[in-house]
């Protein structure tokens, strides 16, 4: 078998197993497990942007998650978060980002500002208004800008 019989059947392989999973009735676990393990994280997010849309809200939360953590697939991330129902994401967002904001993460809390600014004007300003009462000043700052 040369190089090219190689790659094709690879490619038919992959064709068909991600057939398969978009399928599986388990998808919504199955695609939660290749999010939270950085080696499948990639796989998982190509999949998502295949997946019927009531998938990709059930991983809203993971999703903006890696969204906004400083890591090399964030932007990947946040590009199938906007693949969400715009008014659905609006509507839904601001509970999934309860655990960033309680993290107290100056870059998290940036990268969510930013990324809620993109999504919703009401949102942005809700979000600046809770940070400007924040303990830590850095993050107060981030108001201000």
């Amino acid at each position: 078998m040369d190089r090219w019989d190689t790659y094709a059947d690879a490619w038919w392989n992959l064709f068909e197993a991600r057939r398969e999973l978009l399928a599986d009735e388990n998808l919504v676990e199955l695609v939660k497990k290749g999010l939270a393990n950085p080696s499948h994280r990639k796989a998982a997010l190509v999949l998502l942007r295949e997946a019927k849309s009531e998938v990709r809200e059930a991983l809203m939360p993971q999703l903006l998650g890696l969204a906004v953590y400083p890591h090399g697939l964030a932007r990947e991330a946040e590009e199938v978060l906007f693949t969400i129902d715009h008014g659905w994401l609006a509507a839904n967002i601001e509970k999934a980002a309860e655990e960033i904001l309680a993290e107290n993460d100056y870059t998290e809390q940036a990268n969510l500002l930013n990324l809620y600014e993109r999504l919703d004007e009401g949102l942005s300003k809700k979000l600046r208004a809770s940070l400007r009462n924040h303990s830590d000043p850095d993050i107060r700052e981030l108001a201000e800008d």
